[in-house]
């Protein structure tokens, strides 16, 4: 006979359940009780397993206090929490409203150790995820590649909850500081990368930077710095004059007294010869077939040129595609959006550069066509011209693409002739 324990048969009495189905939310198996994550930056949402949740949970006030935990690791005294979420309402009445909160939240989301403490609340990170919590380990480990990435815009963008006065106030301290923060990362990034001399990525997150904080000039300046030591003389005085165009639209001022020095320092610099191997391609080669770059050292060349660059818009900025519509937003926003959606071509174009020079092949044919001026201000018609033009010299300035300006090639690009780029 076969004992139960040595068959793994488990007998229980006709008609009990099984006592595993009556385990406490706190004993649920951790994939289970991880499904919830907050996110914070960019707007305010609750997730479960990658999709927004609409539960209970979702509720402004409810949101607001995970928010307020999620952003405190020492934690937060219950009267703040008070004063934050109902600061009219009668003390026994708030607390009562707190208390059906944290139970409510701790039931929806399946974990009893949700929140830590009595007097002072703490956030249980281990039972829920958030971006707050992931940004701040990237920081940590020095991963500035996860941070950029988690970084999806100003703390709780667009939240509000109705009547809360104190807590709009916290949120915008908090908002402002999280800004500053990833400005610092955005910086040691930049530096970082400079200090293992890898320019392409200290230009990278410069760009991020100044797309960050359009209006600091001692951002732009290390941006352009950066730029005149990859030899990038059209992008230094590209980038300069929509430095200033933003700062006489917002702020009604130069950039100050010596800037235009500076800048000619930096486009004397940029365009001075480096002494260096010479790469050039193979002579007589057709279009469409391969070009393989020669190295000798008999003859000095000219500094590498890199191709135009940007600054990476914000999550969002530019609606679902590159021609969205912008009638809805001010004037000052509009003139912003056109500019860095306009750089974003170039930054791609960086990109896409860099690739081609570990693994050249043949040259194609970029075809660069006229901005479409979408923001209903005809103030911002003659960016379309200018724009065009900077997108084109960028690209014609790499030497690695035969660039068709104008009507005159749109045409073929319509008939889908074989080696045809449209880059607008």
């Amino acid at each position: 006979m076969i004992a139960p324990a040595q068959s793994g048969l488990q007998l229980r009495p006709r008609g009990s359940s099984d006592p595993r189905q009556n385990l406490g939310t706190a004993q649920r198996p951790r994939a289970q009780a991880l499904m919830f994550r907050l996110r914070a930056f960019g707007g305010l949402a609750l997730e479960r397993d990658g999709a927004p949740y609409v539960g209970p949970a979702s509720q402004r006030r409810r949101l607001a206090l995970l928010l307020v935990l999620a952003s405190a690791p020492n934690g937060v005294s219950r009267d703040r929490l008070m004063s934050y979420l109902w600061p009219d309402a009668d003390p026994d009445r708030v607390r009562h409203s707190l208390d059906d909160a944290l139970s409510a939240l701790r039931r929806e989301l399946g974990r009893d150790d949700l929140f830590f403490g009595v007097g002072t609340l703490r956030l249980n990170h281990e039972a829920i995820e958030s971006d707050l919590a992931d940004y701040a380990a990237a920081q940590r480990a020095g991963d500035f590649e996860r941070a950029l990435a988690l970084y999806a815009g100003p703390l709780a963008d667009g939240f509000y909850v109705p009547g809360a006065g104190e807590l709009e106030r916290w949120t915008e301290s908090e908002r402002r500081r999280r800004a500053q923060e990833h400005l610092r990362a955005l910086d040691e990034a930049a530096a970082e990368a400079a200090r293992r001399g890898d320019i392409a990525g200290e230009v990278r997150w410069r760009q991020a930077l100044v797309a960050a904080d359009p209006l600091s000039t001692p951002a732009t300046l290390q941006l352009l710095r950066a730029l005149s030591a990859l030899g990038n003389v059209a992008e230094v005085r590209r980038i300069a004059r929509v430095h200033e165009a933003l700062l006489r639209d917002e702020l009604g001022t130069p950039p100050g007294p010596g800037f235009d020095a500076e800048i000619e320092r930096l486009v004397s610099e940029a365009s001075a010869p480096v002494a260096g191997p010479t790469v050039r391609k193979r002579p007589h080669a057709a279009d469409g077939e391969d070009v393989a770059p020669t190295t000798d050292g008999e003859s000095p060349p000219a500094a590498p040129r890199a191709p135009s660059v940007s600054m990476p818009p914000a999550a969002g900025a530019l609606g679902d595609g590159p021609r969205a519509p912008l009638r809805h937003l001010t004037r000052r926003t509009a003139v912003a959006a056109v500019l860095v959606g306009a750089l974003s071509i170039g930054f791609l174009a960086f990109g896409w550069w860099s690739e081609r020079q570990r693994a050249p092949s043949g040259v194609p044919r970029v075809l660069v066509t006229r901005f479409e001026n979408a923001t209903g201000d005809t103030a911002l018609g003659p960016l379309s011209g200018m724009l065009e033009d900077w997108v084109r010299q960028g690209l014609a300035q790499t030497g690695i693409v035969d660039v068709i300006a104008g009507e005159s090639g749109l045409e073929p690009a319509r008939r889908g002739e074989t080696g045809l780029r449209a880059a607008a």
